[in-house]
């Protein structure tokens, strides 16, 4: 009997790690003006429903961590904003 609880418990135990490993992707970008391609520094990226985001760097660049089906939503004053569904992509 206690083998079978530990065989149990050591199956669960995997499987958690596996759907933790494949839950969170890193996608980074830049983050340009459409009209001339140049950089936009500050631009908001935030997923949609939750309090994390983040914010470009000097070049236009971000990193966030997300997790498919997730919405991000870019956003900077002055432009229009943007939803892009994450669908395991990483940029």
């Amino acid at each position: 009997m206690k083998l079978k609880l530990k065989l149990v418990f050591i199956v669960m135990l995997l499987l958690s790690a596996v759907s933790y490993a494949q839950g969170d992707l890193t996608i980074k970008g830049s983050v340009t003006s459409k009209a001339d391609g140049v950089p936009i520094l500050g631009a908001n990226i935030i997923i949609v429903g939750t309090s994390t985001g983040t914010s470009t760097d000097f070049d236009g660049n971000y990193q966030i961590k997300a997790k498919s089906g997730d919405v991000l939503q870019f956003s900077y004053l002055g432009f229009t904003s943007k939803l892009v569904i994450v669908n395991n992509q990483t940029t």
